[in-house]
């Protein structure tokens, strides 16, 4: 995606990727999702090959380079704060939605709903460090998948239980 505009991506607000058999490993990543700052609805439909959804560790070391290249600080540079919507089916592959260890830049505080249906291999939603931003989560659809919702969301669910 080198030859489409930063100003584009920014601007980008719904992404839907569909029957992409041959997509493999990762759908997102870092160089990428810092683009994708206005990306609202992000929904993803049977891709067999796909294991992750979006990756921060692929250019680790580069993350804090990238940082100060494009004038952020661990505050401003929020990946994913737009995000209201997340949907995945049938990702048979699919095993993590991140492999990322530094949440200061994964922020979902705007995500509503999340829609998981036949993600076998999925076993985990979120890392720890996500479930903290997920404050205004309104519907959470677990569907065929092997997801330990609650595992996932210790906080939420004992929120919920109440």
């Amino acid at each position: 995606l080198p030859s489409i505009s930063s100003g584009f991506l920014s601007k980008l607000e719904s992404l839907r990727v569909s029957c992409c058999p041959e997509l493999s490993n990762v759908l997102l990543p870092f160089n990428l999702l810092q683009r994708l700052q206005g990306l609202r609805i992000l929904e993803v439909f049977d891709c067999q090959s796909l294991e992750q959804v979006f990756d921060f560790e692929t250019d680790h070391q580069g993350l804090v380079d990238e940082k100060h290249k494009l004038g952020h600080d661990d505050q401003q540079l929020q990946l994913l704060s737009s995000l209201r919507e997340l949907k995945l089916y049938k990702l048979p592959r699919l095993k993590h939605l991140f492999n990322c260890h530094g949440g200061r830049l994964v922020q979902l505080h705007n995500l509503l709903v999340i829609r998981i249906t036949e993600c076998h291999s999925l076993k985990n939603l979120f890392r720890p460090f996500v479930a903290p931003s997920l404050q205004k989560l309104k519907q959470l659809l677990v569907y065929s998948s092997m997801v330990s919702a609650w595992g996932a969301f210790p906080s939420i669910g004992h929120r919920w239980n109440k």
